[in-house]
């Protein structure tokens, strides 16, 4: 079927126009004929004389379309009409309603470091944990004097914070909330029998994903490095997959990068190996990835793990929020700051703008609800429309970017819509 929506919508749109559906029909010597019509210059009809026994057919109509005509003769007509013998049988939804939002879960090593022991040392680059214990020693392990020394001495157990489990309660909670109004896909990084390769899809993006999201994480433990940059190069081929086809229209796509580390693959072989350039190149793979995806329209939300603790982590991931094209990174400590991080992400997800496909000529054919129940057109509660762009307001917006599992649907109906 192709461009059904577009068809529907102007045949529905001549039948309001015409009132009528009319048919052209051609009157001889022997009997009557039909025929389906095409539009004329002048919007009469008149068909080529066609004889058999004296008799010939003619045509008149209004409208559009094409056809052939027989009766006493035989002979073909030009004129107006519609063919509505589709109109009503379905409506045009946008299909735009639904968001994709591909969760980029960072499961390095030092997501879940409580009960290990690790040297404070600046050895190159250290990781996270090692720069921020020397960052509050007074010691910065990316300068050259304190490079492959051992200035901030001794061990501690690895890790102030358990991010790992936080951030798995924060995304099972986010996924049960919006399960029916957004489609949640779940990599994490890096896989597991690479400890410095791009992050494998664990649950392919879909609605009411939370339970599996739920049982991936469950037997998920954190390991590795962290390769940010050839993950999300993996999450742009992905996502390009869910391109629109002939009669739908794409949905906005979305990437939510967790992490609580500087990207540190491949260069640095994901330990810091390869010193400060290592790690530069890294982060530059990063944010070229990030244009990448930002180029095919996809954004990414940014969301930083005791970044805040480090000037120059926190710098790199504003960097990366940017180039992502969501202006600045979410800093979290803890399981409710993530929490909250992640319902103000959502609420700029779920939308209460969308799009018909072609600008709407006629908006009383529009028919918006809410939970199945009919909003109003031009309320403070109910909707509007400018071109092709309908929104919901009000409470009703308010409603949808709740987490409550509402859903809006909006239909190109045949005939106009009636409010009680």
């Amino acid at each position: 079927m192709r461009d059904v929506s577009r068809s529907l919508l102007a045949l529905c749109a001549a039948l309001v126009a015409c009132g009528s559906d009319e048919k052209l029909t051609g009157d001889g010597d022997l009997g009557q004929s039909e025929e389906h019509s095409t539009a004329s210059k002048d919007g009469g009809a008149k068909s080529d004389a066609g004889k058999k026994d004296g008799g010939a057919s003619t045509g008149t109509g209004t409208g559009t379309g094409t056809g052939t005509g027989t009766g006493s003769g035989t002979g073909t007509g030009t004129g107006t009409g519609t063919d509505t013998s589709n109109c009503g049988k379905s409506g045009f939804s946008t299909g735009s309603v639904i968001p994709n939002m591909l969760i980029a879960l960072d499961r390095s090593g030092s997501m879940k470091p409580p009960g290990n022991t690790i040297t404070l040392r600046c050895d190159g680059t250290p990781d996270l944990g090692t720069a921020i214990a020397c960052g509050i020693a007074g010691i910065d392990c990316t300068s050259p004097q304190y490079a492959n020394t051992t200035n901030c001495g001794g061990t501690q157990t690895a890790g102030p914070v358990n991010r790992w489990d936080p951030s798995v309660n924060a995304i099972e909670s986010l996924t049960a909330s919006f399960d029916t109004t957004v489609s949640f896909g779940l990599m994490t990084f890096p896989p597991k029998s690479d400890e410095c390769g791009p992050g494998d899809l664990q649950v392919p993006i879909g609605l009411n994903n939370a339970a599996k999201i739920k049982s991936i994480l469950a037997k998920t433990q954190p390991g590795g490095g962290t390769p940010t940059g050839q993950t999300l190069q993996a999450a742009l081929t992905l996502l390009e997959m869910n391109q629109a086809g002939a009669d739908t229209v794409a949905p906005t796509q979305y990437v939510l990068l967790v992490t609580d580390g500087q990207p540190t693959c491949p260069n640095a072989s994901g330990g810091g190996r390869g010193g400060k350039q290592a790690l530069q190149q890294d982060l530059k793979l990063t944010l070229d990835a990030l244009d990448a995806l930002l180029d095919a329209g996809i954004k990414t939300f940014v969301v930083g793990y005791d970044a805040a603790l480090d000037p120059t982590f926190s710098d790199g991931l504003n960097q990366m929020a940017q180039h992502g094209g969501t202006d600045n990174y979410f800093p979290v400590q803890d399981e409710n700051s993530l929490t909250d991080a992640f319902k103000t992400i959502s609420q700029k997800v779920v939308t209460c703008a969308f799009d018909f496909k072609t600008q709407v000529d006629d908006p009383t054919l529009v028919h918006v609800t809410l939970d199945g129940q009919t909003l109003r057109p031009n309320d403070p509660d109910g909707w509007v429309i400018d071109g092709k762009t309908v929104t919901v307001q009000g409470a009703s917006c308010d409603k949808l970017q709740s987490g409550d599992g509402h859903r809006v649907e909006i239909v190109m109906e045949c005939t106009p819509v009636l409010y009680q």
